[in-house]
């Protein structure tokens, strides 16, 4: 069973953002119907049958999901402000973060696929506390496939 989600506003600034990243790269608009820019993301689907996209959100809510993309797409990982993210991604040759790119609030980067394979982006995020207030020591996991073909 797919699950389609529309990014909400926050998240729309990152569509906007990444869009505006790959138009100045030179490629073309992603398709936009009237209802807005979607993407498919498929908890534990096989890869074959994972929707592609060449320019996406991917956000909390997508965690142990997956998402299909071919080699020069991108997305951006946004997760929010409530923790400090600590990513990382399984294999840069697959997946890699664009570097010297400033994102927007709450994001942790655009990501781009480079070559065909798999590659699993993994995060930790432990909680965001004012100074000088205490902070229990919680932690929060996050882990989305990336197939690129």
């Amino acid at each position: 069973m797919s699950r389609h989600f529309r990014p909400g506003l926050a998240a729309m600034g990152g569509f906007i953002a990444a869009t505006a990243f790959v138009l100045s790269a030179g490629a073309s608009v992603p398709h936009q119907s009237a209802a807005g820019p979607y993407v498919a993301i498929l908890p534990n689907v096989a890869a074959d049958s994972v929707p592609t996209s060449t320019s996406s959100t991917v956000t909390l809510a997508d965690d142990g999901g997956s998402l299909q993309m071919h080699p020069g797409g991108t997305f951006l990982l946004m997760l929010g402000t409530d923790y400090n993210w600590d990513v990382t991604v399984s294999d840069t040759s697959v997946l890699s973060r664009i570097p010297n790119i400033t994102v927007i609030r709450g994001a942790q980067g655009i990501y781009q696929a480079n070559l065909p394979g798999t590659a699993v982006v993994t995060a930790t995020g432990t909680l965001a506390c004012p100074p000088g207030v205490p902070c229990p020591l919680l932690a929060r996991l996050f882990r989305f496939t990336v197939i690129v073909q």
